[in-house]
């Protein structure tokens, strides 16, 4: 079965581990927000927050606009599903689990790995869906 990891089929660049360790904070304290179990009290509060844990790393101009579509994505749209259902050479997006994702390409099913960071993570994005 084929294999592909999610950030370079999509953002076409090698991430080093240390984004993706910001990437599993932020989603965290995003998914914290949403379920209300945070001091945060609305949006702008909450950006603020993630912009002061982006600034605890050296991130470069690369990580760092990744990072920001990153928020963008979770926070206004379908989150790290967002790109995959705009790519038109996937016709199905199937989830079985947050770490049970494929994609059907050229009628090939292909496990994409590293989507949701959790359970929450997943089920936070598909009721944006639903």
């Amino acid at each position: 079965m084929k294999r592909f990891h999610f950030f370079n089929k999509i953002e076409e660049t090698t991430l080093s581990d240390n984004i993706e360790n910001i990437r599993i904070i932020l989603i965290k304290e995003i998914l914290a927000f949403y379920n209300g179990k945070t001091r945060h009290k609305n949006k702008d509060e909450l950006l603020k927050k993630l912009n002061e844990i982006i600034k605890k790393y050296k991130v470069n101009e690369i990580e760092r606009t990744y990072l920001d579509n990153l928020i963008n994505s979770e926070i206004n749209t379908y989150g790290p599903l967002d790109k995959l259902m705009q790519d038109n050479s996937i016709k199905r997006i199937m989830v079985n689990s947050y770490n049970d994702v494929y994609v059907s390409i050229n009628e090939q099913n292909i496990k994409v790995d590293n989507i949701f960071i959790n359970s929450d993570h997943m089920f936070f994005t598909l009721r944006k869906i639903l």
